[in-house]
């Protein structure tokens, strides 16, 4: 049983807690990275930007018109609702008919989990 909120006391302002907080992983290499500048970028679900890694340097990109002042968001895992990952939604439907769950509700709650579990928040997108 890991108890979460005696973890995020242990770990708040620590190098550990830290690195736990805003390491990009690299699962091609088995690897984590700190970027001094892209590292602390806040998630979004409705991002206006996005971040590619090439060659050991990580740049963010603007997807949409940002205002002077606006903050800067990425989105911090995959977009489950891109083409990919139809097999996915296709299980949570199945999954979700035999519970007499709503599959986009799943979804939703999946995503989240896997925030919370990565990077120690709950994300309250809409």
């Amino acid at each position: 049983l890991v108890e979460t909120a005696r973890m995020s006391e242990a770990s708040a302002g620590t190098l550990g807690g830290i690195f736990l907080t805003n390491a990009v992983g690299d699962s091609a290499r088995d690897v984590s990275h700190v970027y001094l500048l892209t590292s602390r970028i806040n998630h979004s679900c409705r991002p206006n930007a996005a971040a590619f890694e090439h060659e050991g340097k990580r740049t963010v990109y603007a997807t949409e018109r940002i205002d002077v002042g606006e903050e800067i968001c990425i989105m911090y895992i995959e977009d489950y609702s891109a083409p990919r990952h139809a097999g996915l939604r296709a299980r949570l439907r199945g999954v979700a008919g035999l519970v007499g769950a709503d599959a986009g509700a799943l979804l939703v709650a999946l995503f989240r989990q896997q925030l919370f579990v990565k990077w120690g928040f709950w994300c309250r997108c809409a």
